[in-house]
């Protein structure tokens, strides 16, 4: 997850370029939100019931090594914002609210309902 400097933690998010398959869109939005590249993944599944109005999709990206613990990130949208990235377990406490608690309780579920 990382924490927006304005905006409070959130999970990597954004919205589907027009023809964009979901799992590239996560891949895509991994890399502009915390400079991290995808060489995998796995879709989770898609919720309406995030945000109203909304359909979110999800997946399970294989990261490219080296991954530190934290890091900082300087995003080239959303007004060049630093973004301070965190990991964070499936099984522990997390620091969201709202749409982003709603968001890590549909993850944790896909998670651990797979093989």
């Amino acid at each position: 997850y990382f924490q927006h400097p304005n905006a409070g933690a959130q999970v990597v998010k954004g919205g589907l370029k027009p023809g964009e398959d979901p799992l590239n869109a996560a891949a895509r939005e991994l890399f502009e939100e915390t400079g991290l590249r995808a060489r995998a993944g796995i879709p989770l599944g898609h919720s309406d019931s995030i945000a109203d109005g909304e359909r979110w999709h999800f997946a399970l990206l294989r990261v490219r090594a080296p991954v530190r613990k934290t890091w900082r990130h300087k995003t080239l949208d959303d007004y060049g914002h630093i973004y301070t990235c965190y990991w964070l377990a499936l099984d522990g406490p997390h620091p969201f609210h709202g749409r982003f608690a709603r968001a890590w309780t549909f993850i944790r579920n896909a998670v651990a309902q797979r093989p």
